[in-house]
């Protein structure tokens, strides 16, 4: 649920109801493959209800996302192929953002663009914090797995756009 609250902390009200507006709810299946490891993606991923799982050829999975996690975004935002698969490891709900139409909005929108791109560096940064912690043989410090108060623009910001989505 981390990774909603980095980037729904920095949007507005205008901005969750866009993304309602341009997403689609999705009931998927489980074992229904959204991303598909080395294939292009033209989506971003929202998970409302579920768990996905994000598999590495050759390793296996690596990860399980569940209620409030997005996928999708590394291959959004440097515009290469995904480097995992994420596939439904239950039934799931889903909110699918085109990804064609987030870039227009960036492009065409500084405002979105700036609080858009916020949220998603300090997701980002997060994850490789934690991941050099690993890779260094680091136990994750305690509370590892609560939100880092200081790098969410705003709390109940974060909550209200989620529940927005989820309605």
């Amino acid at each position: 649920m981390r990774k909603v609250f980095y980037i729904l902390g920095y949007i507005t009200d205008q901005d969750a109801e866009w993304m309602c507006r341009i997403g689609t709810r999705r009931r998927v299946s489980e074992g229904v493959v959204m991303i598909s490891q080395g294939q292009q993606s033209r989506s971003l991923f929202f998970v409302l209800d579920g768990t996905v799982s994000v598999e590495i050829s050759g390793i296996g999975e690596i990860a399980e996302l569940d209620c409030g996690a997005i996928f999708g975004e590394m291959s959004f935002i440097d515009r290469r192929l995904p480097s995992a698969t994420v596939r439904a490891k239950q039934d799931c709900i889903i909110l699918e953002l085109p990804a064609e139409a987030v870039a227009r909005r960036l492009d065409t929108d500084a405002g979105f663009s700036s609080r858009f791109y916020r949220g998603v560096a300090c997701f980002l940064s997060d994850r490789l914090r934690a991941t050099l912690d690993r890779l260094n043989g680091r136990p994750l410090p305690a509370g590892r797995n609560e939100l880092d108060l200081n790098t969410i623009g705003d709390m109940q910001n974060a909550a209200t756009q989620f529940d927005t989505i989820l309605k």
